[in-house]
C-alpha cells in the first residue's frame, strides 16, 4: 500500500511541472507528503540504506517534514531536494531535467572574420581527444543558429560577454529563441578587448563529466535572488556571475552562473521542484580557464 502510495506522489510530482498545473502549493505538498513517507521508515527501507538495515534519519529530511509555509530559507529546501536525489530520485532528475538525448559533435557553425574563430580552434583543440570539429562559416549569426536548427550543423559558436559591456543580451535572447544550451566556453582575449564565446547546441546534457559551471535564470524578486543564492551555497555551489534583466511579463528576471562544488544534479532537482519557470542557460566547463 505504501508503495502505491509513493507512486502516486512520484506521479504527481511530475505533473506538477507541467504547464498546467505549475502551482508552488501544490508542489510543496507533494514534497512534504514525500518527506513524510521517508520519515516512516518501516515504509520506505530502500531511502536509507542499500540492505535495509537501521540508518540514521538525515537532517534534511527531518526538517523538512516540520516546515510549514513556503520556505523562506532556501537552504532548507536544498538540503531537502538534496536527500531526495540522493536517496535514489536521481532517475526522476535525470528525466525532468535531460528528457532529450545528446547526439555527436562534429559540426559548429559561425561568423568567420570575428574572434570566433580563434575561439573555435580553441574548441578544435579541447575537443580533439573525443571529437572531430569541423567549421561552417556564415555571414550572420542568425545563420549559425539556423544552420543548429536545421540539423546543417551540430553546434554553434556564439558571443556571450565582453569585458567592455558585460553579459550580451541579445546574444543570450537568440540562444533561448533557438532553444539552445551552452556546452562550452572559451575566452578569446586581444589588446582591445576580451571576449566570451559559447560553444551552444540543443541538447542541455553536459559535453564533458565534470562540468565546472551552470547557468540558469529565473524569473523572482531580490529576496527570491537571495534565497536562491542559499540554496545554491547550501548545496555547495559558489556564485560566480549574477545579473537581472526586465520580464516581458513584468517583474524581473534574474541570471545566475555558479561555480560546481560536488555535483550539479540534486541542485537541478530543487529548482525544478521549487522553481519550474527557472530556464536552463547550460552546464558547461571554460576551456582556457
Amino acid at each position: 500500500m505504501k508503495a502505491n502510495e509513493q507512486a502516486v506522489i512520484i506521479r504527481g510530482l511530475a505533473d506538477a511541472n507541467d504547464e498546467l498545473l505549475r502551482s508552488e502549493t501544490v508542489r510543496i505538498g507533494y514534497i512534504k507528503e514525500l518527506a513524510r513517507l521517508s520519515v516512516e521508515r518501516e515504509s520506505l527501507p530502500e531511502l536509507f540504506t542499500a540492505d535495509g538495515s537501521a540508518g540514521e534519519l538525515s537532517d534534511g529530511l527531518k526538517l523538512a517534514c516540520s516546515v510549514v509555509g513556503d520556505g523562506e530559507d532556501g537552504g532548507i529546501f536544498a538540503r531537502l531536494a538534496f536527500d531526495l536525489y540522493r536517496h535514489r530520485f536521481g532517475e526522476l532528475t535525470e528525466a525532468l531535467i535531460f528528457p532529450e538525448s545528446a547526439d555527436g559533435l562534429s559540426s559548429a557553425s559561425f561568423v568567420s572574420g570575428s574572434g570566433a574563430d580563434s575561439a573555435f580552434e580553441l574548441f578544435r583543440q579541447n575537443f580533439s581527444r573525443r571529437l572531430n570539429l569541423t567549421a561552417i562559416h556564415t555571414g550572420r549569426t542568425s545563420a549559425a543558429c539556423d544552420a543548429v536548427l536545421d540539423g546543417d550543423a551540430d553546434a554553434c559558436i556564439l558571443p556571450v560577454r565582453s569585458r567592455t559591456d558585460g553579459r550580451l543580451g541579445s546574444f543570450y535572447r537568440m540562444i533561448d529563441v533557438y532553444g539552445l544550451k551552452i556546452g562550452a566556453t572559451v575566452t578569446v582575449r586581444s589588446s582591445e578587448n576580451e571576449m566570451r564565446y559559447a560553444l551552444c547546441r540543443r541538447a542541455s546534457l553536459p559535453l564533458t563529466d565534470s562540468p565546472t559551471h551552470i547557468e540558469f535564470s529565473v524569473p523572482c524578486d531580490g529576496e527570491g535572488a537571495v534565497r536562491l543564492i542559499k540554496a545554491a551555497e547550501a548545496q555547495e555551489l559558489t556564485l560566480f556571475e549574477i545579473s537581472s534583466y526586465p520580464s516581458e511579463r513584468g517583474g524581473e528576471i534574474f541570471s545566475f552562473v555558479f561555480r560546481i562544488g560536488q555535483s550539479y544534479k540534486p541542485f537541478l532537482l530543487y529548482l525544478k521542484l521549487f522553481h519550474p519557470k527557472f530556464s536552463l542557460i547550460g552546464i558547461y566547463s571554460e576551456v582556457n580557464e
